[in-house]
C-alpha cells in the first residue's frame, strides 16, 4: 500500500526536493472529470453537472448510446489525477491513471509504479507482458500495451525514483515488440540525471525468469526483485533508489 500523502510530502520537502517532485508524490485521488452544461430544455437558467463521456447514438432510438472511449490521457485536465477507461487497437477497454501538474503539464499516463518493499513486481516475464496490479495503486500496464502505445503514436517519458530525488524526461520513447525483447528502441532527447538510472537505448526488458541484462555474472531482475530494462552496468550503488520507481508517458500530438 502507498504511504499517506502527508508522510510523503513531509519526507520530500524535508529532503529539499524540487517542487515538481513534491506534486507527483501526492496520494492518488479517484476523481471523475465533470463538465458544466447549460440545460437548454428548461426555461430556468440552471446548470447540470454531467460526466464527460463521448457517445454516439445507434440508428434505433430504442437502443442505448454506444460509448466511444478515448485512446489516451487528455491533453488538459482540471484535476491532479483521475482514472478513465481507454481503448487501444487489439485490446479490450482498460483503466489507466492520468495525471496533471502545474510544473510538467497534463496528459501523463502512469504505466509503472512500484513502492518500497513491494513484492508484486517480482513477477514472471509473461506476467510483465500482460501487465498486473491496479492503476490506483501498484501497477504495471504491460509490455505489449506499452509497445502498442509508444509505436502507434509518438510519446515522451518521465521517470523518477525515491520521492523524486532523481528524475529524467526524454522527448522520444519507444518500446520494441516481443520479438525484439521489448527493448528500449528509442530513448532520446533526455534531460536530468540519466546516469543514475543506467538506462541505455537498445536494452531489452528483464524479469527474474528471463535475464536480458547482458551481464554474464548477474541476473539483476532476480537479485533486486523486479523487472526492468537492466543494462550490463553495476547496480550495487543504486540499490536504495531502485525500491521506488515511477514511469509516465505522454502523447506528443
Amino acid at each position: 500500500m502507498k504511504l499517506p500523502t502527508v508522510f510523503l510530502l513531509t519526507i520530500s520537502c524535508a529532503l529539499g526536493l524540487e517542487q515538481e517532485s513534491c506534486y507527483l508524490c501526492k496520494e492518488k485521488e479517484d476523481q471523475k472529470v465533470i463538465i458544466e452544461k447549460e440545460n437548454n430544455d428548461s426555461n430556468v437558467n440552471s446548470v447540470t453537472k454531467v460526466e464527460a463521456t463521448n457517445t454516439t447514438t445507434s440508428p434505433s432510438n430504442s437502443e442505448k448510446p454506444i460509448r466511444v472511449l478515448p485512446d489516451r490521457c487528455p491533453a488538459t485536465q482540471g484535476t491532479f489525477s483521475f482514472y478513465p477507461e481507454i481503448q487501444i487497437p487489439g485490446f479490450e477497454p482498460f483503466e489507466v491513471g492520468c495525471y496533471s501538474d502545474l510544473m510538467i503539464g497534463s496528459g501523463w499516463m502512469e504505466v509503472y509504479f512500484k513502492s518500497s518493499g513491494s513484492t508484486e513486481f517480482n513477477s514472471t516475464y509473461e506476467e510483465y507482458i500482460n501487465g498486473f496490479g491496479d492503476p490506483k495503486g501498484l501497477w504495471f500496464i504491460g509490455l505489449e500495451k506499452l509497445h502498442i502505445l509508444t509505436n502507434w503514436k509518438p510519446h515522451k517519458v518521465y521517470i523518477y525514483d525515491f520521492y523524486g530525488r532523481y528524475s529524467i524526461r526524454c522527448a522520444n520513447f519507444v518500446v520494441g515488440d516481443k520479438g525484439e525483447g521489448y527493448m528500449l528502441k528509442k530513448l532520446e532527447g533526455c534531460t536530468g540525471d540519466i546516469s543514475h538510472f543506467n538506462l541505455t537505448q537498445g536494452t531489452k526488458f528483464s524479469a527474474y525468469d528471463r535475464d536480458e541484462d547482458g551481464n554474464l555474472d548477474k541476473n539483476w531482475a532476480k537479485e533486486l526483485g523486479f523487472g526492468w530494462w537492466f543494462s550490463s552496468g553495476n547496480y550495487d550503488l543504486y540499490y536504495e533508489y531502485l525500491y521506488y520507481l515511477n514511469l509516465y508517458i505522454r502523447r506528443k500530438d
